[in-house]
């Protein structure tokens, strides 16, 4: 079962960056399928999320991610993994100014 948590998320909704990437939390509810730890996709989550705020603007933005198992990752048990993705945004790019050079058409 997979506890996720995603911190340090300014200008972009945690159910937005749940959208883009492959890992999801079990749900809350009894009946709810239950979700796996893959490290794999976890690893590859973290480029999602930074290529997520690459598409708005945010270069600098930086992603740590974490995982810590609370006991020994087999399917066939009720162990649980917390993951938590650390977004640090950076700036905004802003384009201030902008020169075009090259032949002149007229």
């Amino acid at each position: 079962m997979l506890a996720l948590h995603i911190s340090g998320n300014k200008s972009e909704r945690d159910r937005k960056i749940n959208s883009r990437i492959v890992t999801e939390s079990t749900g809350w509810w009894p009946f709810a399928a239950k979700k796996y730890f893959d490290p794999v996709s976890w690893r590859k989550d973290k480029d999602r999320i930074k290529r997520l705020y690459e598409t708005k603007d945010f270069y600098k933005a930086e992603v740590s991610v974490s995982d810590v198992p609370a006991g020994p990752l087999r399917q066939d048990t009720k162990q649980k993994v917390a993951l938590q993705a650390v977004v640090g945004e950076g700036p905004l790019f802003v384009l201030e100014t902008l020169k075009i050079e090259g032949i002149d058409v007229q």
